[in-house]
């Protein structure tokens, strides 16, 4: 389970890109004190690129916490191309841990789905400086900046570059709709809310128990007091998509919710096992979400487990949904994931002998062998994926039958959320009055104008995605919460 697992068109590619540090003066003299090898120009100026992204980049691997350095956000630092044979990597990695700060480097597995993983300890004092500097930079307070990789001052507001190809989407792509609609609208009123909550949320990231996830944290809130540069992309194999550039979806829930402050987040309850258990009729599964009670609160309180257990619990039925083996997601289940503690034996032993728990096991079984048999599978939009079409990502470390399940999954849950995209646009055909400020795939963030207007507008946003539900033959609970 170490390492970066790339996923199903959620890989490096899918949202990272190279954003240069930037740090107070105060701060780089310090660290060009502290680390003499990064003052000056070559690979002096290097280093500082490298020493600036693992030391703020919010790309950290799941399992360690540390930073994934994949070879396509390397060659940006360079400002060549990531295919070119004068990219070694391997080397310039060497270098920097013999040159400036000692460094771990867990190379690239492509075969098991792995990416570059790099650890570097960053001194106390250093974090704290960076910690500073980050919270002025959320805040607007531009003065006496320079960019950490460069040297260059930073003159007023710094707009990070968004990079990486995509670009719009074929006409027949499931997420154009969402695409057209999400990227098309003007940045000043979500500029604005954000300069409006960036103080809570600032206070909510300074609650993040670790250092090291606090300072990755408030780098990313440095980037989006930037102006929210974010951009999303679709992605060419599967019906999703994702935001490029500095952005809240990177953000931990609470960070995240007090940036959205004063806006309505809507979203399907257990989506993916929603989606499941009316694909595969799984009817205990489908029993209990039919009850008043909230589906999770029952799966804890058979399982015997706490409410501390339910990040774990969903990480595992997110595993089984797309076909892990028992083996790894029983050990992931027991033992934990990154900073989601495990449940330990009797724990696992509690859950795996529910009902339901067996159901969705059998019903993703079930599905794999008949993916396997056909060697194809048809998405919720007609299209047919076969293996020749994934053929290329087994190497990624997953069995060809894992990712077209996924795709399949996906391409429903898609189908289901787009319904909101008619809504918003009626709505803002005279004036703007809905902002979709955030796409989380099974939910979104809206903000509105109108305060009066709100709550009809809410009603009529989950009542399209409830429809759109019910005409796939799927009985769906969507939630709205007033942030």
């Amino acid at each position: 389970m170490d390492g970066y697992l790339l996923g199903i068109g959620d890989g490096p590619d899918a949202s990272c890109e190279y954003r240069p540090a930037i740090v107070s003066m105060e701060t780089w003299d310090h660290l060009l004190k502290c680390y003499p090898a990064m003052r000056g120009h070559g690979p002096a100026a290097e280093y500082r690129h490298i020493y600036g992204y693992l030391a703020t980049t919010g790309f950290l691997d799941e399992a360690r916490g540390v930073p994934v350095l994949p070879r396509s956000v390397f060659a940006q630092m360079l400002g060549v191309r990531p295919n070119t044979h004068s990219l070694r990597m391997g080397q310039a990695m060497e270098a920097f841990s013999r040159d400036v700060a000692p460094i771990v480097v867990h190379p690239c597995r492509y075969t098991k789905g792995l990416a570059t993983v790099v650890e570097m300890d960053v001194p106390d004092e250093i974090r704290a400086r960076l910690d500073q500097d980050h919270r002025e930079l959320a805040c607007g307070h531009w003065k006496g900046m320079v960019q950490l990789g460069s040297g260059e001052r930073v003159r007023g507001s710094f707009t990070y570059p968004v990079g990486g190809s995509g670009g719009a989407p074929p006409a027949d792509h499931p997420a154009a709709g969402v695409l057209s609609l999400i990227n098309s609208q003007p940045l000043t009123a979500i500029r604005r809310l954000f300069r409006t909550n960036m103080p809570c949320a600032l206070e909510e990231a300074d609650r993040i128990g670790s250092p090291v996830a606090r300072s990755h944290v408030l780098a990313e809130l440095a980037r989006i007091g930037a102006g929210h540069p974010s951009v999303y992309r679709h992605s060419p194999l599967t019906p999703r998509i994702h935001a490029r550039g500095a952005s809240p979806d990177r953000l931990p829930k609470q960070v995240r919710r007090a940036l959205f402050k004063g806006c309505v987040e809507i979203d399907m309850v257990a989506a993916g096992l929603t989606i499941a258990a009316y694909r595969w009729n799984l009817t205990a599964i489908k029993g209990m979400l039919q009850q008043e009670e909230p589906f999770w609160e029952q799966a804890l309180r058979k399982s015997h487990l706490s409410e501390t257990d339910l990040p774990i619990v969903k990480r595992f039925v997110l595993a089984t949904l797309y076909g892990a083996r028992r083996d790894t997601a029983n050990e992931m289940l027991k033992d934990g994931h990154g900073q989601h503690e495990g449940i330990g034996a009797q724990g696992l032993r509690s859950l795996a002998g529910t009902a339901w728990v067996k159901e969705l096991r059998a019903g993703a079984r079930s599905a794999l062998r008949t993916i396997r048999y056909k060697g194809f599978v048809t998405d919720a939009f007609g299209r047919k994926l076969s293996t020749n079409d994934v053929r290329n990502l087994r190497e990624a470390g997953r069995r060809m039958d894992r990712i077209m399940l996924a795709i399949l999954l996906q391409s429903i849950e898609m189908k289901i959320m787009r319904s909101v995209v008619p809504v918003i646009r009626s709505e803002n055909r005279t004036r703007t009055s809905i902002r979709m400020v955030s796409w989380q795939h099974d939910g979104l963030t809206l903000s509105f104008v109108s305060p009066s207007e709100r709550d009809r507008q809410v009603k009529r946003t989950r009542d399209a995605i409830v429809s759109a539900a019910a005409e796939i033959g799927i009985s769906a609970r969507v939630r709205a919460r007033c942030l």
